[in-house]
């Protein structure tokens, strides 16, 4: 009976740690991504941006980051498609979203390349 207890533990404790995250990463990251798209306060006003939910793959380490976003930065229209882009010295990042559909997707750059990309829905 100890026997199978103690398989039955480890099992368990092993198929957990498969499964572990780094929250902190995971936190810092999707931080780092509300803070592209965050403006001054002095000029943000209230519902004034459009907020979509964000699936973005870290494209060094391949881990997922679900987040919620308010848009701002640089607006253009074409027709249902609203494009976002915001950069600095440090990189750029761009969504894009269907008015009718509110899906659309996400990427973003260091100077050189495209460190994460995805996809953006329930954009309102």
């Amino acid at each position: 009976m100890k026997r199978l207890v103690l398989a039955s533990l480890l099992t368990f404790s092993f198929g957990a740690s498969a499964y572990s995250v780094n929250m902190e990463e995971l936190t810092n990251f999707g931080n780092q991504m509300r803070g592209r798209f965050s403006p001054p306060h002095e000029i943000q006003k209230a519902n004034s941006a459009p907020t979509c939910f964000v699936s973005v793959t870290n494209e060094n380490t391949g881990k997922i980051t679900r987040t919620k976003l308010n848009l701002v930065g640089e607006h253009s229209q074409k027709g249902t498609q609203h494009t976002y882009h915001e950069e600095d010295n440090t990189g750029s990042t761009t969504v894009w979203f269907d008015s009718r559909t509110g899906k659309g997707e996400i990427s973003i750059m260091d100077s050189q390349e495209v460190i994460a990309s995805g996809t953006v829905s329930n954009c309102k």
